[in-house]
């Protein structure tokens, strides 16, 4: 009977080996950057009116759960990176950075659950 991979090195070849074929197979974990744009999209967020300081998203994310969260908008055009929405979403406007202040009107916008760009543009 033949022992096989009992040495250090035979147990190390055969992991490189192995994390080859994950990776040339696309299985190796974080490996893979999101595509444009195939399970919902992220919002690029336009203050036309020149009246919000910070936005609040709540919605369905791209794996179906009703979430929310705050951005400071500092310019005219945020980008709303890092957190993906598709179907309908609130938009809730605010006077002061931090979601605080005084609302403004909301906004109610439809985020495609695919399209060939990442990004969605919402405006007042």
């Amino acid at each position: 009977m033949t022992r096989l991979m009992r040495t250090p090195r035979a147990r190390r070849v055969t992991g490189l080996g192995a994390a080859a074929v994950l990776a040339a197979t696309g299985l190796l974990v974080g490996g893979q950057p999101a595509a444009a744009g195939p399970n919902g999209q992220q919002i690029k967020f336009e203050d036309r009116q020149h009246i919000a300081n910070s936005v609040y998203v709540k919605g369905h994310n791209q794996h179906g759960q009703v979430v929310g969260h705050c951005w400071n908008t500092p310019t005219a055009t945020t980008h709303l990176a890092g957190w993906w929405w598709k179907g309908s979403v609130n938009v809730h406007q605010w006077s002061k950075q931090g979601c605080r202040g005084t609302e403004k009107p909301m906004l109610r916008a439809y985020i495609p659950v695919s399209q060939p760009s990442d990004w969605t543009t919402v405006h007042n």
